[in-house]
């Protein structure tokens, strides 16, 4: 009885509705946002409440989360560390033991499986300091741990990678070959290629053009330099690590 008494509180739609989209879409969604997917949450239209397939299909193809453009500059979440390091290594084809990615992580601010409170590695409820921004993620965020995430990329792409751990049974290292990049001998066509893979197209004209300059400052006889090079860039920019 109590837990159908819970089920049933109006306000357990908005709640799981807003955490759903903190962690799917965005860490700060509008008011709007939350009362359409709360309304989902409360009737999936065939008079079923609590149908989480129905919520997440709801969160997901939402105007505010399938717009051609962010609907506001606060729109988007930084990536967690975890997330970061896996979809870091998912786009580019990386391989690892984990041995690495395990360390940078923690090195990040969120060592995997021994989270500091129950609310796990940050609070649902941090506020960007200065303004009234929701950013969870932004909690575990500080100087070293941007340059832990600095670092990471550093050793991955441009010292090639970790070597594997000899104390590591099977163990082997952590790389991204970056042969198919290099191969690209067009500068913008290498940043357009990073852009589509990493980025869906969303990096700006001036990110880019930046990028642009320091590839085309590399040597035209070291293709592998220019791939390390934008690949560093765009995935140590902020508008790789802020997801939106």
């Amino acid at each position: 009885m109590a837990l159908d008494a819970i089920f049933n509180h109006p306000n357990v739609g908005p709640f799981i509705g807003k955490q759903l989209i903190q962690h799917l879409v965005t860490s700060n969604p509008s008011p709007a946002y939350i009362a359409r997917v709360s309304a989902v949450f409360a009737d999936n239209g065939s008079g079923v409440r609590g149908d989480l397939g129905a919520v997440v299909k709801a969160i997901l193809t939402d105007p505010e989360a399938r717009g051609d453009a962010p609907a506001a500059a606060n729109f988007g979440r930084l990536r967690e560390p975890a997330l970061f390091i896996t979809a870091m290594l998912r786009s580019l084809g990386g391989q690892s033991d984990g041995v690495l990615p395990r360390n940078a992580i923690s090195a990040m601010g969120q060592p995997m499986f021994t989270p500091q409170t129950v609310f796990n590695f940050y609070p649902p409820s941090f506020v960007l300091p200065g303004t009234e921004t929701l950013a969870p993620e932004f909690g575990i965020d500080d100087a070293a741990t941007v340059l832990a995430r600095a670092n990471f990329v550093n050793t991955v792409i441009l010292k090639g990678g970790a070597a594997p751990d000899p104390t590591v049974t099977g163990s082997t290292g952590t790389s991204i070959d970056l042969t198919a990049l290099s191969a690209i001998t067009s500068p913008i066509g290498l940043i357009n290629q990073l852009n589509q893979t990493l980025m869906h197209g969303s990096l700006s004209n001036s990110a880019s053009n930046i990028i642009l300059g320091a590839v085309n400052a590399q040597s035209a006889t070291d293709p592998l330099a220019a791939a390390r090079t934008a690949s560093y860039l765009m995935l140590s920019s902020a508008q790789y690590q802020v997801e939106r």
